[in-house]
């Protein structure tokens, strides 16, 4: 599929976050592409930010700025087994204490809990660690809405994946985790958007040249700040994107 039908491939995603306000006996209804999907999830940090938690970690946790990437790709088919809507889940508890599950205590992606018993046994299309197809494929950052989680919309970032997207994303954070109505916590998750392009250079399946970024919601404010500052970008996409023209100081904010 061509970078140039990108925002054709996104189409259906209206409907899909409409549908995400009520979960209970969704189905993704958008047919496969040709490829298998691949998810690896990487702990990493940015060295150049501070991080103060919201919830209390090891005495020794690391203070820089945590970022749980997952990262969504075309892969080989195989036979292992696919993740279950509970694999994405249980990715919460250790997103800022690596390696240390916390009990989740904060707001937004936290009122999820109530809605997601019937589709946490939810088959879904990655394989966890699958090879990847050895092949250069355009670049895709999600940009989760306010203070939601990376994987809020896995379906659309698997089916991205099926048809030749490398998908990256990491949770919605402000200047500690929970995202912030203002000009410090849009900036924070922006710059969130270009550490994730920076980081894409590592990976040996990604071309850099076409780059896109895709926000919903505060995710896309966030986006639109990160394209303003990032000349890496080369489409943007936000859905039902936020603009608050009394917090943000809009356009002003942005320079």
């Amino acid at each position: 599929m061509r970078f140039r039908t990108f925002l054709q491939v996104l189409s259906c995603l209206v409907a899909l976050n409409a549908v995400a306000q009520n979960p209970p006996g969704f189905t993704f209804l958008e047919a496969k592409g040709p490829y298998a999907v691949g998810l690896r999830v990487v702990e990493q940090y940015d060295y150049s930010r501070s991080f103060q938690p919201s919830i209390e970690n090891s005495g020794d946790a690391e203070h820089a700025r945590p970022l749980q990437t997952l990262i969504w790709y075309p892969a080989d088919r195989n036979n292992e087994r696919p993740m279950i809507y509970s694999d994405y889940v249980s990715l919460e508890k250790t997103e800022t204490s690596f390696g240390h599950p916390q009990v989740i205590t904060g707001m937004e992606a936290r009122h999820l809990a109530s809605m997601l018993p019937s589709t946490l046994s939810q088959t879904m299309w990655a394989i966890r660690d699958a090879r990847p197809v050895t092949q250069r494929f355009p670049l895709v950052v999600y940009a989760p809405s306010f203070s939601l989680v990376s994987w809020e919309n896995a379906d659309l970032c698997e089916y991205l994946a099926s048809y030749g997207y490398v998908v990256v994303a990491a949770p919605a954070m402000g200047v500690g985790r929970e995202s912030t109505h203002d000009v410090s916590g849009t900036n924070a998750q922006a710059r969130d958007i270009s550490f994730l392009i920076e980081y894409a250079r590592s990976l040996t399946d990604v071309d850099l040249t076409k780059t896109a970024v895709v926000g919903y919601s505060w995710g896309g404010i966030a986006n639109l700040f990160a394209a303003a500052r990032d000349s890496r970008i080369d489409a943007l996409v936000a859905l039902d994107g936020s603009i608050d023209f009394d917090t943000l100081i809009w356009p002003h904010s942005i320079l």
